[in-house]
C-alpha cells in the first residue's frame, strides 16, 4: 500500500493520511470486518487519520469531503461538523469532483439543523 510506505518515510504526510483515512472509511463502509469491534476501531482509525490530514493541511477539499460524509453516517450522525466539514470541501475546491454530493449533504445537514428557512429542527 502506497500510503502506508508514504507514512513510514513521513508520518505526518497529510495526502498519505487522508488517502490511508479514506481507504479505510471505505472498508468500513463495505462491512469487511465481522468482529464489530474491529469494525469499530476501522471507523476510529479512518476519522483519527483523515481529522490528522486536514490538521497539516487544510486546503485538501476531497478529504474534508470524506470527512463530511463520515460524519453524517451513523453511528457518528454529527450534523454541526457535516456543515463545517462539507464547507471547507467546497469551499477548498467549488470543482471537487464530488462538489454535487457535497453541496446535497450540505443542504440536508443543514435543513437538518434548522439552519435553511423552512427547516425543521432536528428533535432528538
Amino acid at each position: 500500500m502506497h500510503a502506508a510506505r508514504a507514512l513510514l518515510t513521513n508520518p505526518a504526510d497529510a495526502a498519505a493520511l487522508g488517502l490511508r483515512g479514506t481507504l479505510r472509511y471505505q472498508l468500513w463502509r463495505l462491512n469487511v470486518e465481522s468482529d464489530s469491534a474491529r469494525q469499530a476501531a476501522l471507523l476510529d482509525s479512518a476519522q483519527a487519520d483523515l481529522e490528522g490530514a486536514v490538521r497539516a493541511d487544510p486546503s485538501l477539499a476531497s478529504v474534508h469531503a470524506v470527512l463530511s460524509q463520515l460524519h453524517y453516517a451513523p453511528p457518528r450522525e454529527d450534523l454541526v461538523a457535516v456543515v463545517l466539514e462539507a464547507r471547507a470541501a467546497y469551499g477548498g475546491d467549488a470543482y471537487l469532483r464530488e462538489a454535487e454530493t457535497v453541496l446535497e449533504r450540505l443542504f440536508y445537514a443543514s435543513y437538518d439543523l434548522g439552519a435553511v428557512p423552512g427547516g425543521a429542527p432536528v428533535v432528538r
